[in-house]
């Protein structure tokens, strides 16, 4: 066995890398779709008005924001039961 303080960093180091890794995952798809919103607005939201597919995109984008929280509400602890 190791040094119990190397392993104490080692799991802090594992633990804080995935954990940034995973919240730039998620915020590089965040950003992904504000960038390419104009043309998801033109394929999903179809509209005789460009202005109403863009709106409908950037609706739909604001919605995740606060769909978010209330998703980590719900499989936060159900992560911890089933996952650890």
């Amino acid at each position: 066995m190791g040094n119990p303080a190397q392993d104490t960093v080692r799991k802090r180091r594992r633990a804080f890398l995935g954990a940034t890794s995973g919240h730039l995952i998620e915020w590089y798809d965040y950003g992904v779709y504000g960038f390419l919103a104009v043309y998801i607005g033109q394929a999903f939201f179809v509209s005789d008005d460009p202005t109403t597919s863009l709106l409908a995109s950037f609706a739909a984008f604001a919605l995740s924001f606060f769909i978010r929280p209330l998703g980590g509400l719900f499989f936060g602890p159900l992560a911890d039961k089933i996952g650890r």
